[in-house]
């Protein structure tokens, strides 16, 4: 007498294992009872715990033969009722009594298959497991038809959108039973309908533990919970082929009871084509910084030819105007620079800008080294709003230093940096120098340097604010980004 195996890969799987709990081995004669010779396979241990691990290892169906008698304080009814609750199996009581208050123990188990006195002919105990595999399988088949039917009844209207839904979607009954198993699912796992449909839920491994823990709490506590459980795992198909899941659980009403469903999102080829985004953005990263660096090789390049011809001329005037005009491609070659050496390509750091320049100030008049006060704020700066920033404080700087009080001390300069408001930014320069002529303070700029800052200020959105106060003091508000 064998019954159907519920087994996923192979249909034809049958089961004819059967697990004995007894602590008392000459006391039940398995080896006369013909189970043996009628081809069942007893496996045999005297621990509750270890039985209840057994069951719901679900690593095969048992029909379990529970003796009622254990020692060492072993209570065999409540193990029998934890294995229920875990998972549907047949149970056949062993007893040596027949007592009112041992058949009212057993009774409260539900479901149970039989009830067999020790005493009784060997046979009768093969009647009895013959008759449970026999009212196991009837009352299984039953009930997985019965959930079909009765789901169906309620979600007919929406069976064709969760067939062709684009994501796997499971739906259980009250039992557990699974009830939709779309065509998505089929593709995620491998599995067909056609061998999962009336399973429990439970017993299918490959399904996420988390996903198929939470529809087993919401079926049997009856709570719906506000939000739906995700999580994000790995699963093994039934080719063996992993893949990457999303999966959102959650619990529902019905007109029978409370059910559980499952959604799940195939997410492998999504992270590929993200991978292979990153790599291409990488690439890119390396490119842009290949660029920035020819970028800044071919300035020095022009710097070179600057300074070539500069220690050639000898008109001091227009020596001046070789050396501002190879520090302004100084400047722009320090962004550069950053960009090449820094771990992003779309930003430079404001503090490294101004440490540049700074550090470049003693020649602008050679024997002068001015005193420096900073409070610069750490701003990123896109490569053209860096280039126009440092422009515009190496032109502040050498205005500083060119019209200082002295011509063998150098000048004191403050430099503050700040981003009071979102994407703007405030830069304040002051010296203890002659301060500014009034024509200039009248918005007359008729020198190279202050004209250029006051066309960087304005291409940036920004205000320019120049005083005298105890020497020249210049406020400077633009935007960051364009």
């Amino acid at each position: 007498m064998m019954i159907c195996k519920s087994s996923l890969y192979d249909s034809a799987d049958y089961t004819n294992d059967i697990l004995l709990v007894e602590d008392d081995k000459q006391d039940v004669p398995i080896q006369d009872s013909g189970l043996i010779g009628a081809g069942y396979h007893i496996r045999r241990t005297a621990s509750c715990r270890e039985a209840l691990r057994i069951v719901t290892s679900r690593d095969r169906d048992y029909l379990v033969l529970m003796a009622t008698e254990l020692s060492n304080g072993q209570d065999p009814i409540e193990t029998t009722r934890q294995m229920l609750s875990a998972r549907h199996v047949p149970v056949i009581f062993l007893s040596k009594y027949s007592d009112g208050n041992t058949l009212q123990r057993i009774s409260s188990v539900s479901p149970r298959y039989g009830f067999v006195l020790r005493q009784s002919e060997p046979s009768l105990l093969l009647a009895s497991v013959d008759i449970a595999f026999e009212l196991y399988r009837s009352r299984t088949t039953g009930q997985e038809e019965t959930s079909r039917k009765r789901f169906a009844s309620n979600t007919s209207p929406s069976h064709l959108f969760i067939e062709n839904a684009v994501d796997g979607i499971i739906i259980i009954d009250e039992e557990g039973t699974i009830v939709e198993w779309n065509r998505a699912q089929e593709e995620i796992t491998g599995l067909s309908a056609s061998k999962t449909l009336g399973m429990h839920v439970w017993d299918i491994e490959l399904l996420p533990e988390t996903s198929t823990a939470a529809m087993h709490h919401y079926v049997q506590r009856g709570k719906i919970p506000q939000e739906a459980s995700l999580s994000v795992t790995d699963i093994i198909r039934a080719d063996k082929a992993s893949r990457i899941v999303e999966v959102a659980t959650f619990g529902f009403a019905t007109d029978c009871g409370h059910a559980a469903a499952s959604i799940t999102r195939d997410l492998t080829d999504r992270l590929g084509t993200d991978a292979r985004t990153q790599g291409l953005l990488k690439e890119k990263e390396l490119l842009l910084k290949e660029v920035h660096h020819r970028v800044k090789n071919d300035l020095a390049f022009v710097g070179s030819m600057l300074m070539l011809q500069l220690g050639m001329e000898e008109n001091e005037e227009v020596r001046q105007s070789l050396t501002n005009a190879q520090k302004r491609i100084a400047v722009v070659m320090q962004v550069y620079e950053d960009l090449y050496r820094n771990d992003s390509t779309k930003h430079v750091d404001s503090r490294s800008v101004v440490k540049k320049i700074i550090s470049e100030a003693h020649t602008i008049a050679p024997g002068c080294s001015p005193l420096f006060c900073l409070d610069i704020e750490s701003i990123k700066l896109p490569p053209r709003t860096g280039i126009a920033f440092g422009t515009i404080l190496n032109e502040l700087l050498t205005n500083s230093i060119k019209y200082r009080r002295s011509l063998t001390e150098g000048p004191k300069i403050s430099i503050t940096l700040t981003a009071d408001r979102p994407n703007y930014m405030k830069l304040k320069v002051s010296d203890d120098g002659v301060g500014f002529p009034d024509s200039v303070l009248a918005g007359n700029f008729s020198g190279f340097g202050l004209t250029v800052i006051d066309t960087l200020v304005r291409q940036y959105d920004g205000t320019l604010v120049m005083e005298n106060r105890k020497g020249g003091f210049v406020s400077i508000e633009m935007r960051i980004c364009m």
